[in-house]
Order: C-alpha cells, then structure tokens, then sequence
C-alpha cells in the first residue's frame, strides 16, 4: 500500500493547479 506517494502526488498537483 503506497497511499503516502498517491498523497504527495495529489498534492503537487493541487499546486501546480493554482
């Protein structure tokens, strides 16, 4: 179960997004 690289992942994109 790899949830923490899914996390960080989607939090980059959150980023990237603003």
């Amino acid at each position: 179960m790899k949830l923490h690289r899914m996390m960080v992942v989607y939090f980059i994109h959150i980023i990237t997004y603003i």
